[in-house]
This record gives structure tokens, sequence and C-alpha cells, in this order.
């Protein structure tokens, strides 16, 4: 220690700490040279979209989260925007596969045609992250210029209680792969929940707020469209940058259905929402008029209280009416029933 520090130290009345206690004392730094510290640009996977670092892909089950990831691995691998709006910085990818049979998968793989040369893959081989395993991975992943791993999916890759703070242990094993330049995209399911009302989409993903607070991003699939042609995705959670809005990806299917793919729709409007909510209730009210033919609108409104909005309600009792599903008998209120075709199919 330096005779001008000794002498601050005694000045002071503070015992000077030790060489090896100094781990933290070390590391402080001023507020002027903090911000004269230069650092490189952020660095992106899909840019806007996907960062360098840790992101989790959710949705409920069945939402296309597979085809996504294999759709987006083939832009990755080939330098291509991200759904033809997101560029990419291309790299090679790995595949971990432990949700679907072997020929399931590759079933969905052809159905994402074009070329995939730089992927991966291992299926159902069990894998469990610990630190031989993220050491076999890192391993493979240098050899072969790997930056990006997906995991399909987060739960069957540990033995952890999701709600529990020991899965802090696979976010550290995962850690290692960030530090060596290499991304991670998981993907996860929600909680069962009801389809209608205000919902926060990072409270329906399973597990404890933990798993959120490890992440980088949050990228959610909300809802497909009844006719399934698109699909809206929300980024909940973005360190980097400021969320995207919500936006749509079109489903494309060849006229064979032997091809998918998947395309930038463009922002989900709030109107675009109502509709969509409109659609959502139009089962559920049609079921309620079939079984209370000439229930008014009131009555129907408190019977889908907490489920469906007294204004969604209207709006789709109004849309239905328009279609010739349903008609009123005159008089106010207004009684309403089924068409009897309509009634005949129930």
């Amino acid at each position: 220690m330096s005779e001008e520090k000794e002498n601050i130290w005694e000045k002071s009345g503070i015992i000077p700490p030790n060489d090896k206690d100094r781990k933290i004392r070390d590391k402080i730094i001023s507020y002027e040279d903090f911000l004269a510290k230069e650092f490189p640009p952020n660095r992106w996977v899909a840019e806007m979209l996907i960062p360098q670092g840790i992101t989790i892909l959710s949705s409920a089950p069945g939402m296309y989260k597979t085809f996504l990831l294999l759709a987006l691995s083939k832009d990755i691998v080939n330098g291509e925007p991200a759904f033809g709006q997101f560029k990419t910085e291309k790299s090679n990818i790995l595949f971990i596969n432990e949700e679907c049979n072997e020929k399931l998968f590759q079933d969905r793989l052809k159905q994402i045609k074009g070329e995939g040369s730089g992927t991966f893959f291992t299926n159902l081989i069990g894998i469990k992250l610990d630190k031989k395993s993220i050491t076999e991975i890192l391993s493979f992943s240098k050899e072969n210029n790997i930056k990006l791993v997906i995991f399909d999916s987060l739960t069957r890759i540990h033995n952890f209680d999701e709600n529990s703070t020991e899965m802090k242990k696979v976010f550290e094993h995962l850690l290692e792969l960030i530090r060596n330049d290499i991304s991670v995209i998981l993907t996860h399911h929600h909680r069962k929940a009801s389809m209608f009302g205000v919902k926060n989409i990072s409270d329906e993903m399973r597990g404890s707020s933990d798993l959120l607070a490890q992440i980088d991003c949050h990228l959610a699939i909300d809802s497909v469209a009844i006719d399934k042609t698109h699909l809206i995705i929300k980024q909940p959670k973005l360190r980097q940058a400021e969320n995207l809005q919500d936006f749509k990806v079109n489903i494309i299917k060849s006229e064979d259905k032997t091809s998918l793919s998947f395309k930038y729709g463009g922002i989900f409007t709030i109107e675009d929402r109502q509709m969509l909510k409109v659609e959502s209730s139009k089962e559920v009210i049609l079921s309620i008029i079939k079984d209370n033919p000439g229930i008014t609108q009131t009555d129907m409104a408190e019977k889908l209280k907490g489920q469906v909005g007294v204004m969604t309600t209207k709006e789709t009792i109004r849309k239905l009416e328009k279609e010739g599903m349903i008609y009123s008998k005159t008089g106010k209120p207004k009684h309403y029933h089924l068409k009897e075709e309509i009634s005949l199919s129930f």
C-alpha cells in the first residue's frame, strides 16, 4: 500500500483492508470514469426482436412455437430477415429438441421449406442442464461456429420445481454460453387461463417471478386467429431497447398444406384487438343463445360477466345478427334466437 494511502487510512481512523479483502473496493469506479467508458453497440440475433443473451418464447400449447423457431432458424442460418422484417446476424444454430418425437419433428421441419444448412439438432436424448452437459454443448458450439442454441423446451431440461429459486441454477449454466458469445432461446408454456379479459402475458408464464428476472427478452404468442391465418406476438420484456409494439405474423400455407411459412403482418392495433375479442366471443355467445332462446342482451352480459366485456358482447351480437347467425324478435328489449340451421348444427 502506498504511503499516501496509508496516511489517508491513518487520518480517517479506519483500519485499511488487506489486499485479499479489496475485491469490492478495487471495482468501484467514479461517475466521470464510468461515463467515459466505451462499449460496443448492442448485438442482436434478430434486430429489435431477439437480443444477444437469453430469450424465452412462451405461449399456451399448440400455438406454433416450434414451427416459428424452425422458420426463424432457417432465416438466421441464411442471414435473411426474420419473418421478412427483422435483420438477423448470420450464424449456425444448435436446436435441442426435447418436445417432439423425431418423426413429428422431421415432418414440421419439412413443412418449413428452404435451405437450412448450418442448423444442427439433437432429438429427445434427455438433456438435463448441468456442468457436464453445458460443457459438451459449449465445446460442440465452438467447434461448429454456433452462435445460437435453442432449447425446446425449458421444462424438459431440468428437474427443479419451476416455482422455486432453484431455477437460478439452470440459468447459471446457460450463462456459461452467454459468456462465450452464444445466445439462447428457450420455449416455455403458459399457465391455464381464461381467454377473456385483461391479462398480463408475463404473469401467465409458468414459474416464479425469478424466471422473468433472469432473461433479457420475453416474446409471447398472445393468440392465434380463429381461422389460423395469423398469430399475435407480444414482447413484454426487452432489456436492450424499448419494447416492440404487439405485431401480427401471417401464417402462410400452401394449397396442399405441405409447406408453411411466417411473414410479418404489421402492428397489431387497438382496433385489431377488439375485432379479435369479437371473433373469440362468437362461440360462447351462440352457445348461450342456444341454451336460452329469447335471451336479452342485458341478461347475456350478466351471464358473461368477468369473461366478456359489455361492449364486446354488444359488438359480437351485432356482428352475429349481420352475418345471419342470430335474429331478434321485435320489441324492446330485443330477444335473441339462433337461426334454425345454426340451431341444428349445435
